[in-house]
């Protein structure tokens, strides 16, 4: 299993995160929009993220996954952002 769609919000990634102005937790949600609810509004919501907010070439998404205390599967969200909205 994958894990969840969405970032529940737990510490677990809260050190990484900080060090990159990437937004995983509302990429995730997007997604999580997008699959759950057939939102199509979310392909907007994420175009409105700066490509800062969207950038995750210097994070270790596997490692962020370890380190989940839910097992969130950053890599393969971040994946499905780009199918979806790219």
């Amino acid at each position: 299993a994958n894990g969840p769609a969405l970032c529940p919000g737990c510490p677990s990634c809260k050190s990484i995160m900080e060090k990159h102005d990437v937004d995983l937790k509302s990429i995730s949600r997007f997604v999580a929009y997008y699959e759950q609810d057939g939102n199509l509004e979310a392909r907007g919501y994420y175009r409105n993220l700066t490509s800062a907010e969207r950038d995750v070439s210097g994070i270790d998404l596997d490692a962020m996954h370890l380190s989940c205390d839910y097992n969130v599967n950053y890599a393969d969200i971040v994946k499905r952002a780009a199918h979806y909205f790219g």
